[in-house]
């Protein structure tokens, strides 16, 4: 990122290095290696006397030859519209494979940090900038998680729009629940759905809440969903129709919407057409996950990539 301050941290564990083959692999290489061996958190040397703060960074030397992690002297103070950003993740993109190669349009004087996408926490703002957009992820809550709907709506939420999921199902289904993008997993058998959600999200609740089991599990759903969110119930898998206490719905500014999708076919068949078009250029676009993953690089290199790859550094 040439002329922002960044603060970089792991990437990549060991376990991943056998990985890197190819050129532009080998190229990131000793940034994974050195993250790796550091096993740090945020890296930010607060400024000592006499001593500016450092921020580390992967740094392009000399083309076509492995990125330098260094520390790098970071601006004491910012300039008019300048922010300062603790990065979360980086994105990867072929461009800046083809830039440290040499073989790029745009070729940045040496050295230069590659890479022109991130996300992370503004932590410094300059003169200037009055207001930063702040894209908040949101939460969904999908119980029976491991059945057909629940894992089709764990992979859409997760992989397609970005949110946190967090997946209940039964113990032994679990891990299918977390291959499919599950951040997090509940045995409502054996937990508190309230109150695991609640640790999970910091006491803030579900946002969104797909619920397919009906009974205990709904009243538990409702305890823990989020300030103004919205639960829909899309079955009753236990046999038993929940009753909905309208004091939660009151109180949490909460919204209970029912969801029937057959019926979408008789009264609204332009949403439901929408809906599976879209899931459809989904799939084309590879947001979804499907049965396997590979590694980042080589997944761009062997230009299987359709979606976003990312770096995460958290």
């Amino acid at each position: 990122m040439e002329g922002g301050q960044f603060f970089c941290e792991r990437l990549l564990p060991r376990s991943k290095m056998a990985a890197f083959r190819t050129v532009p692999e080998r190229l990131l290489r000793p940034v994974a290696r050195s993250i790796s061996s550091r096993n740090a958190e945020i890296i930010s040397v607060k400024p000592t006397f006499g001593k500016p703060r450092m921020y580390r960074a992967a740094l392009c030397k000399e083309l076509g030859k492995p990125l330098v992690v260094e520390q790098i002297p970071a601006a004491e103070k910012l300039k008019a519209s300048q922010v300062r950003i603790a990065v979360h993740s980086c994105g990867i993109n072929f461009a800046d494979i083809l830039m440290c190669l040499g073989k790029y349009q745009d070729k940045p004087n040496l050295p230069f940090i590659p890479g022109a996408e991130i996300a992370g926490e503004v932590i410094e703002t300059g003169e200037g900038v009055e207001q930063l957009s702040k894209v908040t992820v949101q939460t969904v809550l999908v119980t029976a998680a491991a059945g057909a709907l629940g894992l089709a709506t764990v992979d859409l939420a997760a992989n397609a729009l970005g949110a946190k999921v967090i997946g209940a199902a039964s113990k032994d289904k679990l891990d299918v629940v977390t291959t499919m993008g599950a951040s997090a997993t509940i045995d409502y058998n054996k937990d508190s759905i309230k109150d695991k959600v609640k640790e999970l999200t910091g006491g803030k609740g579900a946002n969104v809440i797909m619920e397919a089991v009906g009974g205990k599990v709904f009243t538990e759903c409702l305890k823990c969903i989020a300030w103004g969110g919205v639960i829909l119930p899309v079955g009753f898998a236990s046999g038993e129709i929940p009753q909905i206490p309208a004091n939660i719905l009151l109180v949490k500014n909460c919204s209970a919407a029912g969801l029937f999708w057959g019926a979408h076919m008789k009264y609204n068949p332009a949403l439901l057409r929408d809906s599976v078009n879209k899931s459809l250029e989904f799939l084309e676009q590879g947001k979804l996950r499907g049965p396997h993953a590979n590694e980042a690089f080589k997944f761009v290199m062997q230009r299987k990539s359709t979606g976003k790859v990312l770096i995460k550094t958290r």
